[in-house]
């Protein structure tokens, strides 16, 4: 009977130390996030088309990522609510340039 109580308790203190580092991570993501929207904004200026292009799109998939987790429909998701003006304008500009 011991040795099944070790494997409880084995099998929590995995549990435990996976959530931890899943928490870590998602910290890690959430300090790195300003940073990481304001490359991406500078990037929609890049004299580069395919550069600017794709920081769009990365934008945009940013955007969608985050509304989907917070369990929104996706017929409720309104990009241009999000995406604060300034943002929104730059990558529709950019797209709007590119053809796309």
């Amino acid at each position: 009977m011991g040795h099944i109580k070790k494997r409880a308790y084995i099998k929590k203190s995995i549990e435990q130390r996976i959530e931890s580092a899943h928490q870590k991570g998602c910290l890690l993501l959430a300090q790195s996030m300003p940073a990481a929207i304001a490359k991406l904004l500078d990037l929609l200026e890049d004299e580069h088309s395919e550069t600017a292009r794709k920081a769009s799109v990365n934008l945009i998939k940013l955007e969608l990522a985050q509304t989907t987790s917070s369990a929104m429909p996706a017929e409720e998701t309104d990009l241009s609510e999000s995406f604060n003006g300034d943002a929104a304008e730059r990558v529709l500009r950019v797209l709007a340039e590119r053809g796309e």
